[in-house]
């Protein structure tokens, strides 16, 4: 099999795993841990020719209280009315599961039967949890730099249209939801007012940054200005290209004379050296002002990048532990979002503000504020996010944002 079709189904089942985890509660509590043993048994018993986790180095650990028969077709539904779940002990079951399957298939040989299997474990992975929707397909990877046409990652979604009603039925509800979204208006006043108010923390550390006119301190990025909000744009040294998620916050920034008006400048910040930002600026036509850290402690020191050998893990003020705890251990090690925000008073700089997860869709994501205004919505019920998104030129994301050696 080429290196394109493996990397393609690593995408999709990164994919579905997210599906699998974005629907996992209570209610979908049995379905889920199907799904989850149906892949075990199908990487680890069928294509790998060894023992599921659940029967070796997970047995007794699954959070399950008894495995369906496996010496014949398995009878998921009498499985399903005696099994008791744990559903935590499942979801750490789940994500060695998910690490087994990643494994085999960066090493996937060039076999047509295993592909079969694994698109089979894909389909049932949406039947189970998906609600009978596809796991969408893949848009197309690219290798040599040529663009490839704009596919869409999500299928049609379907929805329960709103209730047809009269002009003066729809006007009724709709005086009803404007008194709460007054009321909302109100408390997000109140809750900017006491950002405002939040106490700063003067930096003392020099930091050193690389751009397009040389080295710059920190002082620099303000570029004269009072504020500066700097995004921490997800891009490792390492890396061939910036995120996806990222660059969807990169193409809602906008023009930035209105900050400008208000005494307030933005930058873009990354580890990967300049050589590649400016590559893959080039590639997505901005001109926002985008800065290399590389050599410098400023996005460990603001919890951009979790790297606990350099410094220990935090992420939107949770420890590691809590992380892990909190079910996103995906969160503990590389590149994470954020945004963090400075005030200058003469040549002294302080910290005010920074924020992270979804903390950072109310001041990046103005797209999402529009969508949230229509019947479809951000159409992500299915599980899928921002990191769903391609770039803006129609290419998919790199498997692990790098080209092949």
């Amino acid at each position: 099999m080429s290196w394109p079709a493996a990397a393609l189904l690593r995408w999709q089942f990164a994919r579905a795993h997210e599906l699998l985890e974005a629907a996992a509660c209570p209610a979908t509590a049995t379905s889920y841990a199907q799904a989850v043993l149906c892949e075990d048994i199908g990487v680890s018993g069928v294509l790998a020719g060894g023992s599921p986790l659940a029967l070796s180095t997970w047995a007794g650990r699954t959070g399950l209280s008894a495995l369906p028969a496996m010496e014949a077709a398995i009878d998921w539904e009498a499985w399903a009315r005696a099994v008791r779940i744990d559903l935590p002990a499942v979801r750490r079951y789940a994500r060695a599961v998910y690490g087994t399957t990643d494994a085999y298939l960066t090493d996937l040989p060039d076999e047509v039967l295993p592909v079969r299997i694994l698109t089979g474990l894909l389909m049932n992975t949406a039947m189970l949890v998906g609600r009978g929707r596809r796991v969408p397909a893949p848009p197309p990877v690219y290798t040599s730099g040529a663009p490839h046409a704009h596919t869409l990652i999500s299928e049609e979604p379907t929805m329960d249209y709103p209730t047809v009603v009269t002009r003066d039925e729809w006007l009724a509800a709709r005086k009803e939801l404007l008194v709460r979204e007054k009321a909302a208006t109100r408390a997000g006043d109140e809750l900017s007012a006491a950002r405002r108010r939040l106490p700063m923390v003067e930096i003392d550390k020099e930091y050193v940054f690389e751009g397009p006119a040389g080295r710059v301190s920190l002082l620099d990025l303000f570029e004269g200005r009072r504020q500066l909000i700097v995004y921490h744009f997800m891009f490792a040294p390492e890396w061939d290209e910036g995120c996806n998620a990222c660059s969807v916050v990169a193409d809602n920034v906008g023009d930035l004379a209105h900050l400008h008006a208000r005494d307030t400048s933005f930058a873009l910040v990354s580890r990967a050296p300049l050589s590649r930002i400016a590559a893959f600026e080039a590639r997505m036509g901005w001109t926002l002002p985008w800065y290399s850290s590389s050599g410098s402690d400023f996005n460990y020191d603001f919890h951009a990048t979790q790297d606990e050998a350099v410094a220990p893990v935090e992420y939107n003020y949770r420890s590691k532990a809590e992380l892990i705890e909190a079910g996103l251990p995906y969160m503990v090690s590389g590149e994470t979002p954020a945004l963090s925000v400075f005030l200058r008073d003469g040549d002294r700089v302080f910290h005010t503000y920074s924020a992270y997860g979804r903390g950072l869709e109310e001041p990046t994501l103005g797209m999402y504020h529009l969508l949230d205004l229509t019947p479809l919505g951000r159409s992500e019920e299915d599980g899928s996010s921002i990191i769903s998104f391609i770039y803006h030129d129609g290419q998919a994301p790199l498997p692990d944002h790098r080209r092949p050696a």
